[in-house]
């Protein structure tokens, strides 16, 4: 007779049964569904900044923007906190610009 489900995961031990249902929990609860840093760039003011995709990073026009900008390059660790005033501004090796975030 084959095993219900139920008394499938009776017979795992509760290491393994943690590891198998708090893994996918675990990950849908690092979802971002708020809109955040994937959000609009109004709250940053970025409106504009999408036009900065694919053009070369440019110290003055980064110095005029008003409030917080972050410059993140490949490879770069950055911390996980999340402002919502500041603009991202993701660059390449040739430092052009890939994306544009608030957050």
């Amino acid at each position: 007779m084959p095993l219900t489900p139920l008394a499938l995961l009776a017979r795992i031990t509760p290491p393994a049964r943690l590891a198998l249902l708090g893994g996918p929990c675990l990950a849908l609860a690092a979802c971002d569904i708020s809109g955040g840093s994937s959000g609009t760039l109004d709250s940053c003011q970025g409106n504009g900044a999408a036009a900065l995709i694919g053009q070369p990073l440019e110290a003055e026009a980064i110095a005029n923007r008003a409030g917080a900008v972050r410059v993140i390059e490949p490879d770069t660790v950055v911390t996980m906190d999340h402002v919502p005033s500041r603009l991202n501004l993701y660059i390449d090796g040739n430092d052009r610009i890939t994306r544009v975030t608030c957050g």
